[in-house]
């Protein structure tokens, strides 16, 4: 069983990756767990190799974590 698979059970669509997620959605909700989880997903939306696209895009971030990370 993956992470996402009760996200799917009651009807929510799962990515494989971030870069798919941003390029197939609206909103974007994430609630991660450290700081280390917040800077990957974030390195991996506004990564310098290939940035992606965040025009019309809604990122929420209801994370808790150290106030430097917040930025």
């Amino acid at each position: 069983m993956s992470r996402g698979d009760p996200l799917a059970e009651i009807g929510g669509t799962t990515r494989p990756k971030v870069q798919d997620l941003v390029s197939n959605t609206d909103i974007i909700f994430m609630s991660l767990s450290d700081d280390a989880a917040i800077e990957a997903t974030l390195d991996a939306i506004l990564g310098a190799t290939a940035p992606l696209n965040l025009t019309d895009k809604i990122i929420v971030d209801t994370s808790t974590v150290h106030s430097l990370t917040k930025r």
